[in-house]
């Protein structure tokens, strides 16, 4: 699994906060127009897996987590067989709080993104120290959330989504022994 930390920053109590911070993020439980469980609840297909984020958010990935794409999700079509808005593309990692949505991605001009999630606002910055900035600025109270890798976010997410639901063993496609260590 790839981390977006360096060796001595990947801690299993780095990891841990990651996963306490997951427990507390918003998908429809929270969302006034949010469908049917589906939403929170479809992990995707075969070579093609979701994360949910907040209603109609999401990170989906083909065939490997090298490289992602955020999408806003119209629940007008079954989430089986999703149609969806692109935001950004080539994603390498992401996090995410209750206001937005902040990611890393393949572009050497703008590598930093921020999605608000009340507006839909998509805003790209060149560093993370902008990106940063912006979020101080813009929301005072909040930190930027830490960033995941996305087979790590696509873990922790599910794990807290079937905690949510009740669920005791979270069946993911991967093995996440490295996550308990």
């Amino acid at each position: 699994m790839r981390s977006v930390w360096s060796g001595k920053d990947k801690h299993p109590l780095v990891l841990g906060f990651v996963a306490l911070m997951l427990a507390f993020f918003p998908g429809c439980d929270n969302a006034p127009s949010c469908p049917d469980e589906g939403f929170d609840s479809y992990r995707g297909f075969r070579d093609w897996w979701r994360i949910p984020l907040r209603f109609p958010y999401q990170i989906t990935v083909i065939d490997s987590f090298d490289h992602g794409t955020l999408e806003r999700y119209d629940p007008k079509s079954p989430i089986t067989a999703p149609e969806c808005e692109t935001i950004a593309e080539h994603l390498t990692a992401a996090g995410f709080d209750d206001n937005f949505a902040v990611f890393m991605r393949d572009d050497k001009v703008a590598p930093c993104g921020i999605l608000v999630f009340a507006s839909g606002e998509i805003r790209n910055f060149p560093t993370k120290e902008e990106l940063a900035e912006f979020v101080t600025r813009r929301f005072p109270a909040v930190s930027v959330p830490e960033m995941a890798d996305l087979e790590t976010l696509y873990q922790l997410r599910w794990k807290t989504l079937d905690a949510t639901r009740g669920k005791k063993d979270s069946a993911t496609v991967f093995d996440d022994r490295s996550l308990r260590e």
